[in-house]
C-alpha cells in the first residue's frame, strides 16, 4: 500500500511540475480507484465521510490501516 500511495503521490507532483492543476480531490480518487476489491468497504465509508473531513491525510491513514486489518 505504501508503495502505492508513493506512485500515486509521485504522478501527482510530476503532473503539478509540468504544470497541469491536479486538486486533492483527485489524488483521492487516484488513490481509490486503483485499489482491489478487497477495499470495497473502505472506499463505500468514504463514500459517506463528510467531504470536509475527507483529506487526503485521513484517506492515506485508512488505507494503511486497512491493509494492517486485511
Amino acid at each position: 500500500m505504501q508503495a502505492w500511495i508513493g506512485k500515486i503521490q509521485a504522478q501527482a507532483l510530476e503532473m503539478e511540475i509540468a504544470e497541469v492543476k491536479v486538486s486533492k480531490q483527485d489524488v483521492i480518487l487516484a488513490l481509490t480507484l486503483g485499489l482491489p476489491s478487497t477495499y470495497g468497504a473502505i472506499i463505500i465509508s468514504f463514500s459517506a465521510m463528510d467531504p470536509k473531513k475527507l483529506i487526503i491525510d485521513t484517506v492515506i491513514t485508512r488505507l494503511l490501516n486497512e491493509e494492517t486489518h486485511q
